[in-house]
């Protein structure tokens, strides 16, 4: 059985990614010296928001 999510749009397949996936493509996109530059901490943002979130699923210690 498939374990992702799925969602169709204008005839479009996506990939739904969950939190803890999020939190992985964030927590690398930090490491680009160019979104550093041009990103104002933005990814530093999402990545505690993503962090509370999972606090409050109980996902993350």
């Amino acid at each position: 059985m498939d374990k992702f999510e799925y969602i169709t749009y204008h005839d479009a397949i996506y990939q739904v990614l969950s939190l803890e996936d999020y939190l992985k493509v964030y927590a690398k996109s930090i490491h680009d010296s160019y979104r550093k530059t041009k990103n104002n901490n933005k990814d530093l943002i999402k990545i505690n928001a993503i962090k509370e979130l999972l606090k409050m699923e109980g996902n993350l210690n």
